[in-house]
C-alpha cells in the first residue's frame, strides 16, 4: 500500500497542470539578463524567479517578459539571496 501512495503522488497527472507545467515546481535562473531563457521557463515550471546583477536588464524584463508566476530581481549570482533548498531547479 505504501509503493501505491508514493506512486500515485508522483503519476504525472497530478505533477502537472492544465497548462502543462510543473505545477509545484519552483525553478530559479542565475544570471538570466533579459530574461529570453526565463521566460521561456515560466511555461513549465510553477514558479520561476531571475536573478542578474545588471539593474538594467532585470528592468527591460520586468516590462518586456511577463507571466503571471515569474518574478525578476537584481542580485549576484554568487550570493542569491534565497534560503537553502528554496528551489526544486536552478541555472
Amino acid at each position: 500500500m505504501e509503493y501505491q501512495r508514493d506512486f500515485s503522488e508522483l503519476h504525472p497527472g497530478t505533477m502537472f497542470d492544465e497548462q502543462g507545467r510543473l505545477q509545484k515546481a519552483r525553478k530559479t535562473e542565475a544570471g538570466c539578463s533579459t530574461g529570453i531563457l526565463t521566460h521561456h521557463y515560466a511555461g513549465l515550471f510553477g514558479e520561476v524567479v531571475g536573478v542578474d546583477i545588471d539593474e538594467g536588464a532585470v528592468v527591460w524584463a520586468r516590462s518586456n517578459r511577463t507571466a503571471p508566476n515569474l518574478e525578476y530581481r537584481v542580485g549576484d549570482s554568487l550570493e542569491l539571496p534565497f534560503p537553502d533548498a528554496g528551489f526544486d531547479f536552478a541555472t
